[in-house]
């Protein structure tokens, strides 16, 4: 594709980071916040909240394919002040400028990005004003968090926080979800954090201090957290509802065949929380890699890692995570 032609050509040979968030070898639950900039191995990415290495033209050829299929299935807003989006507009500008001037500039008001050859286009107020871009088979872009969003790899939210009678109560305001790990966002917009993570099991403990959860993300921080699950492809879109064209079971991504080249793919998502206690909101992103199943079974403290993690997970936890019907075989494949 030319675009990936011009992305490669930018884009310097770097291979993404790595990360194996399993300690203790345990499966647990846990909030598992660490300031953002903790070392994990992978040098300067580990500072940023936005990590764009060479496989950035995957990602942003997934988001030009989730868009064509149905933007609101992908990119949704609800109850987002005026105040709020500007100021994630702002956060995100200034956050791209820093982290990667060799491919954002600021010319006036125009966000030029080198890196996909878009341009956006702001009033003095931060007012979106326009989109264009030199890419063959460009988006139509009419909001500023869609097109801020397409250019960075990572999936991104806004979460915001007010106070009715002095009982605090938060909602999910803005979602570009491009890479799900079956989750919709049509599912979760406008809901709070409890709702948000009642299906995930075990997370009762969580849940319970959600109000205190919301109020460390806004008024500290930056963090980083991670969380791992088990898929049979490599694709990042793993909405739970298949396109029309495809088919449902091979979409889910779990069908595990241990003669498969690669039978299967440690998916990570590291995630980061950035607070604007000024407004009570708080952008958070969600940056999607991978390890091959052999990548982990020949290292033999990240194969004993998840052997051990696997084991220790509860029957609920298995079905949620999509390894129950094949959970046996799994283990077998990897001890062997």
């Amino acid at each position: 594709m030319i675009f990936d032609k011009i992305c490669f050509k930018i884009l310097p040979m770097k291979m993404s980071p790595q990360y194996f968030p399993i300690e203790r070898g345990l499966y647990e639950v846990a909030p598992g916040l660490r300031p953002l900039g903790h070392d994990f191995g992978n040098g300067h990415f580990d500072q940023k909240i936005f990590q764009i290495t060479d496989e950035f033209p995957i990602y942003r050829q997934n988001m030009i394919e989730c868009r064509q299929e149905r933007l609101g299935k992908y990119f949704l807003t609800l109850n987002l002040s005026t105040e709020r989006l500007l100021t994630l507009t702002k956060f995100l500008v200034d956050r791209y400028l820093a982290e990667y001037p060799q491919y954002f500039s600021l010319k006036g008001f125009h966000l030029h990005c080198a890196h996909t050859g878009d341009v956006i286009e702001f009033d003095q107020e931060w007012n979106f004003l326009g989109f264009s871009s030199i890419t063959p088979m460009s988006p139509q872009v009419t909001h500023a968090l869609d097109a801020l969003s397409l250019q960075v790899p990572e999936d991104i939210a806004m979460v915001c926080r007010e106070l009715h009678n002095d009982v605090p109560t938060d909602h999910l305001a803005f979602l570009h979800l491009c890479s799900p790990s079956h989750w919709a966002a049509e599912d979760k917009i406008g809901k709070n954090f409890f709702d948000i993570h009642t299906p995930i099991p075990g997370i009762d403990k969580i849940n319970r201090m959600s109000d205190k959860m919301v109020e460390t993300i806004i008024n500290k921080g930056p963090f980083v957290r991670f969380i791992w699950s088990f898929v049979t492809d490599k694709r990042l879109n793993h909405h739970p509802i298949a396109p029309e064209d495809k088919d449902q079971v091979i979409w889910t991504g779990r069908t595990f065949n241990k003669e498969q080249d690669i039978p299967f793919y440690f998916r990570v998502e590291r995630q980061t929380t950035s607070g604007f206690p000024g407004d009570q909101s708080c952008l958070f992103t969600i940056g999607v890699n991978f390890l091959t199943g052999h990548e982990v079974k020949n290292d033999p403290n990240k194969r004993d890692q998840l052997i051990l993690a696997l084991m220790s997970m509860t029957p609920e936890s298995r079905v949620y995570k999509g390894v129950s019907g094949c959970f046996d075989e799994l283990v077998d494949w990897l001890k062997n």
